[in-house]
């Protein structure tokens, strides 16, 4: 294994440590580190809930939207 393919095995092994980081961690953080890995967790939960409503939301207008079409169609006929 080359320098540059051990590095990109180093990056990978850091980023999967990271994503698995446990509560205890914490205790080697500052008030400040912790404060801001929270606010990102916060701000990641607001984001895919928005998506989710959004998407509940395009498929019941969709839903609707058919709904009309089938509706216009069966009386227009």
């Amino acid at each position: 294994m080359n320098a540059s393919e051990r590095r990109k095995l180093d990056i990978f092994q850091e980023e999967a440590k990271a994503s698995h980081t446990t509560h205890w961690d914490w205790d080697y953080m500052t008030d400040a580190q912790i404060e801001n890995w929270m606010a990102q967790q916060r701000r990641a939960h607001v984001s895919r809930r928005r998506k989710i409503m959004l998407a509940m939301g395009l498929g019941i207008a969709g839903v609707l939207a058919a709904g009309l079409l089938v509706f216009h169609g069966l009386v227009s006929w």
